[in-house]
């Protein structure tokens, strides 16, 4: 492939992942923002929007004080094209923009102005890794509202709404490993909790939301309790990375000994901070949780151990939540990986080593090109996949895939230098001896890797809790794929006078000038450049193709 396409390849792949994650639209609820928080997107930290970098013109709502139920334009602005959160401490949570063609330096916020005082804050982003926090701006209420309307005095007090309790739940069952839950009202607005587990590991156990188990609610972020090396830390998680921001739980305890570990911890039924989420006794709430293999005492990846439900902690019912959907960057990964590895490369590599005839290099170099730039592009959306949904080569799909995608895209580059093949009569050189040992021995590593990892892939989707959609379409395009290359292969073993007679169809060699009608199976056709017997070596065979 020519060198402007691999860079601009190359240049696509960086401008994919750098956008990755920075739209507003990931962000699913708004807290108030300021310069240092850490646990968005792949920032470190929020940086200081002062300056200009990132601000909040408020110039459209009265200086004297806004009026309730009205609505107001409010300003987000930079010194540079970003896209743009705004939150007002009334709970508005604005702005929802997916794509790079919403950067600007101003966003306009349509507010409705609530009944009492406002703080504004906002976040600005050019990139996943750059995200600034504005300086909070205030405004106040005039202390009337829009068309206002008295409310009707009752004529009796209206009855109390009945409110469900905490119930009591014991040792019920998360998972099929032993992991158990316990829990308990204490006093009328907090609960006991008790996670435990058969074995001596970490221990991580939370709140999060949506129909289906996320780790991150959606984006929302979950509230996560863990119970790693002795110590008990609270989280707020909102990517697929191991947290590095904590708080110390009080009165909690974290015991792992004697092959038992018990995580116990108490928290109100109502959030406390940011950090924490809602407990909601009488209606079902997603809970999650994960812990380490036995042994494994401090908190790290936890590979398959982890899985969630949905609880009512008034009954202590649990069912079970629904099977996570696709995204669509995961659909394109598998299909492309599939396509590619799964059917070109194979069968680029069988014609290869099979059907030395015709213009089976054309066809071996055409088959592998076209492989090479789909893996190419099916990493890439592996790579914003692990961005946005999970985590970079936490599992053997993502680090086997790494291997055999560095493998394949090398291929190329070592054919450009291969050593040119010996005349009739003349030995193999020690160079072209070791040449075919590495360009063959690995090219064929890769296919066999590559066409294993279609289905560890499919494995890997059926362990996140994937739904069938997800693992079937993984399976089935796999199968589908491999069927071809498979077929050629099982046809070259046990029909060899009808491929010769299917082969005679095609053309010459136009760099050989070799007929399709020369021997099957073994060394026929020299490689494009080399001579024919009686021929002397043409100059440009270095430059030709791949073998």
């Amino acid at each position: 492939m020519p060198r402007t396409t691999a860079l601009g390849l190359a240049a696509l792949a960086g401008a994919v992942v750098e956008r990755a994650g920075a739209y507003p639209g990931y962000l699913h609820s708004c807290v108030a923002w300021v310069a240092g928080d850490t646990g968005y997107m792949s920032a470190s930290t929020l940086a200081d929007g002062a300056g200009g970098k990132c601000s909040i013109d408020i110039s459209g709502i009265p200086a004297s004080g806004f009026i309730g139920d009205t609505e107001y334009s409010v300003v987000v602005t930079s010194d540079r094209a970003t896209l743009n959160k705004l939150y007002s401490s009334d709970g508005q949570c604005l702005g929802n923009d997916f794509g790079d063609a919403t950067l600007a330096k101003t966003k306009t916020f349509t507010w409705v102005a609530p009944g009492s005082d406002v703080s504004f804050h906002a976040m600005c982003s050019t990139g996943f890794t750059q995200i600034f926090a504005a300086p909070a701006a205030a405004v106040s209420y005039s202390g009337t509202s829009r068309a206002l309307t008295p409310a009707p005095a009752p004529i009796s007090p209206a009855p109390a709404v009945a409110t469900a309790k905490v119930g009591t739940g014991m040792d019920i069952a998360l998972g099929a490993d032993g992991l158990k839950l316990s829990f308990e009202p204490l006093g009328v607005d907090s609960v006991q909790f008790e996670v435990s587990i058969d074995r001596d590991a970490w221990i991580g156990f939370g709140l999060s939301s949506g129909s289906a188990v996320s780790m991150t609610a959606g984006g929302a972020g979950s509230d996560v309790v863990t119970c790693s090396n002795g110590q008990v830390k609270q989280y707020k998680i909102v990517s697929y990375a191991i947290p590095t921001t904590a708080v110390d739980v009080p009165g909690s305890s974290c015991k792992q000994e004697n092959g038992k570990t018990a995580l116990r911890f108490a928290r109100s039924i109502a959030a406390q901070d940011s950090q924490q989420r809602d407990l909601t006794p009488g209606s079902s709430q997603q809970i999650i949780w994960a812990y380490g293999d036995d042994g494994v005492q401090l908190q790290q990846f936890h590979d398959s151990n982890k899985g969630g439900k949905n609880i009512d902690f008034a009954s202590g019912n649990t069912v079970a939540a629904a099977k996570r959907s696709g995204e669509a960057v995961l659909f394109l990964h598998l299909a492309l990986m599939a396509i590619a590895w799964g059917g070109f490369i194979p069968l680029g590599a069988i014609i290869a080593n099979r059907f030395h005839i015709g213009s089976w290099f054309v066809w071996h170099r055409g088959l592998q090109s076209i492989g090479w730039l789909l893996q190419l592009v099916g990493f890439v959306m592996a790579v914003v996949y692990a961005q946005e949904h999970s985590s970079h080569f936490s599992v053997p799909h993502a680090v086997i895939g790494l291997v055999v995608v560095v493998i394949g895209t090398a291929q190329p580059l070592n054919a450009l230098v291969r050593p040119h093949v010996p005349a009739e009569g003349e030995r193999k050189s020690m160079k072209r001896k070791v040449w075919e040992v590495v360009h063959k021995g690995s090219g064929w590593i890769a296919v066999a890797l590559g066409a294993a990892n279609v289905f560890i892939g499919a494995a890997a989707a059926r362990a996140k809790d994937y739904d069938g959609a997800v693992v079937g379409t993984a399976v089935g395009l796999g199968i589908f794929c491999m069927l071809i290359p498979l077929c050629v292969l099982v046809l070259s073993f046990v029909a060899k006078n009808r491929m010769v007679d299917l082969l005679r169809l095609l053309p010459k060699d136009t760099n050989t000038g070799t007929d399709s009608r020369v021997t099957i199976f073994g060394r026929s056709s020299p490689e494009p450049g080399e001579p024919v017997s009686g021929q002397k070596r043409s100059p440009e065979h270095k430059a030709t193709g791949i073998v």
